[in-house]
């Protein structure tokens, strides 16, 4: 949890912020306002507002060291910010361009089948507020007929008060839109597996180790993190049921493994629109459901098992943020997809299966600057900007630990998080209420975080991300770095050096950054004080300058 007692001084509109383990002095004379200066054993970085027409001037008294300017934007509008940045006569701009680093285009191959039902529904949920469906209420179990999925055998569900081991269900897809038959694999506490019929003797048949290891992840780590981290709907005080995402009120979230999954190439998707009635219109399965992809081998089921936990987070997301608020008479604003997704992506982080995460942090870094937050096209390296931001904001707040029999003790991240998920607003209102420090200044604090983390410049845990470690339950490695050296769960190798330096190649350097994104400039060959003028387009332009000694 950052610290909140943090002292300020305001002299003629130059704050000078001081935190534990550094000592805050301004190395830079300007014309803008400097927001931060913070001075580290390690490193020193500096926040602007920049006017247009303004300057700066960069000490250039170490000239070994590594220096960047980044230009940079929290602007919530979606606006292109064009830049021009006028250096000295003298000052000559190296020719060489700065390389992004090498995309592994089979590994975002591969990544491509992570795309998600839940963008073709916003228009479902507007459409059919008429078939709203509230979850059904239990009733006392009678001779032959059901109350819950636990009245009935190892391989029935708990149908409209039957116990059936065939259950009908609608697949509604991209390309594939059709009636199917699916058989209860197995249940347990909070899971039900079912396997899509056809596919029942194929090659992609699940094996009983398979289905035993699905069941025992999805009881014992998937439904019980997830629920934990972002919240569980039986816990929200505002709902008029006993819980919400029981929509059928079986008892257990139903898990469809299917192959018609792998012929749309995505590894899972959640369809909010089974929470809805049936009709010809708009199909649904009228139970809280997630459908995924069956392992084509058995590297894949790791990531078939993060699949799980980023379909269960937008079920929990769906459920807290819309669908209590909607059976209560409100109508609330949908998240953005970039935040669900953010959010979807940490959830295979955090709850222990996100060491594919590496490759899509490493495919980010290789073209950060032309990625933006909340203004892009939902691609995957959008989604992973998301992921690495969510992860910051989770560690800032406090995080979390293990506790008795490995359970989540809630530090302060998983509060966070639920607070976002849970408020009456949306997108950034809804982040901006739920942090406990400006997300301008936390935005800022995660782009050096970028650059400068793993690099052993700092102790701050501003800046840095927490440790690497592995995972009690799953075995797999949690967390991130963005400099050094990881392997991820295929044995692939990746190097990564920060977010990718735009060089500077000629004066004035002309370019451009979107609102939330950034763009990293390294400076070079100077001497002495360098006064730059920076002169732009639009608003909500700052500009970070990070001086790292040469090591």
């Amino acid at each position: 949890m950052r610290n909140s007692a943090i002292l300020f001084t305001v002299l003629l509109g130059l704050a000078l912020f001081a935190c534990d383990d550094d000592d805050a002095s301004n190395n830079t004379s300007n014309t803008n306002n400097v927001n931060n200066v913070n001075n580290y054993a390690g490193f020193l970085v500096e926040q602007y507002d920049v006017t247009s027409g303004a300057g700066i001037t960069v000490d250039f008294s170490d000239p070994d060291s590594e220096y960047l300017l980044i230009p940079w934007s929290y602007g919530t509008t979606g606006q292109t910010i064009s830049y021009s940045l006028d250096f000295p006569a003298d000052f000559n701009p190296s020719a060489k361009k700065s390389l992004p680093l090498s995309i592994n285009y089979d590994r975002i191959i591969r990544f491509e089948r992570d795309h998600e039902m839940r963008l073709r529904d916003r228009a479902l949920w507007k459409t059919a507020r008429d078939r709203l469906k509230a979850p059904k209420a239990l009733s006392p179990s009678k001779a032959g007929v059901c109350s819950t999925s636990a009245d009935c055998a190892s391989d029935e569900l708990c149908e409209a008060g039957t116990c059936e081991a065939t259950i009908p269900l609608y697949f509604y897809g991209w390309t594939i839109d059709t009636t199917i038959t699916a058989s209860v694999l197995a249940k347990g506490q909070h899971c039900a597996l079912l396997l899509d019929d056809d596919d029942a003797g194929t090659s992609l048949d699940l094996t009983q180790t398979q289905i035993d290891d699905f069941l025992d992840s999805c009881d014992n780590v998937i439904v019980p993190r997830d629920r934990a981290f972002f919240g569980d709907p039986a816990d929200i005080p505002q709902s008029p049921v006993a819980d919400a995402s029981d929509e059928n009120g079986d008892g257990l979230i139903h898990v469809l493994f299917s192959s018609r999954v792998n012929q749309e190439e995505v590894w899972g998707f959640f369809a909010s629109g089974d929470f809805y009635e049936d009709s010809v219109d708009y199909p649904s399965n009228e139970r809280d459901i997630i459908y995924v992809a069956l392992p084509e081998s058995d590297e894949e089921i790791t990531t078939i098992k993060s699949t799980m936990v980023h379909e269960y987070q937008h079920l929990l997301h769906f459920v807290i943020h819309n669908y209590i608020p909607a059976l209560n008479g409100e109508d609330p604003d949908y998240n953005p997809t970039w935040l669900d997704e953010a959010f979807a992506h940490l959830s295979e982080e955090i709850a222990g299966y996100g060491i594919d995460n590496v490759s899509l942090v490493h495919d980010l870094l290789a073209v950060f600057s032309s990625v933006s937050l909340a203004f892009g096209a939902d691609d995957l390296t959008d989604r992973a900007f998301g992921m690495l931001l969510a992860l910051y904001l989770f560690e800032q707040h406090g995080g979390f630990d293990y506790g008795t029999d490995d359970a989540i003790v809630d530090l302060g991240g998983p509060s966070f998080l639920q607070a976002v998920i849970a408020s009456a607003s949306s997108g950034f209102d809804a982040l901006d209420e739920a942090a406990d420090w400006p997300m301008e200044d936390l935005f800022f604090d995660w782009l050096i975080t970028l650059a400068v983390d793993n690099r052993g410049l700092t102790s701050s845990p501003y800046y840095t991300y927490n440790d690497i470690y592995t995972d009690p339950v799953t075995g797999n490695e949690i967390g991130v770095i963005t400099n050094g050296t990881r392997v991820d769960s295929y044995g692939d190798s990746y190097t990564f050096t920060g977010p990718a330096r735009t060089a500077i190649t000629q004066n004035p350097a002309q370019s451009d950054v979107t609102d939330t994104s950034a763009r990293f400039h390294p400076l070079s060959g100077y001497t002495g004080d360098m006064d730059v003028t920076i002169t732009h387009s639009g608003s909500n332009l700052g500009l970070g300058v990070l001086r790292i000694p040469a090591q």
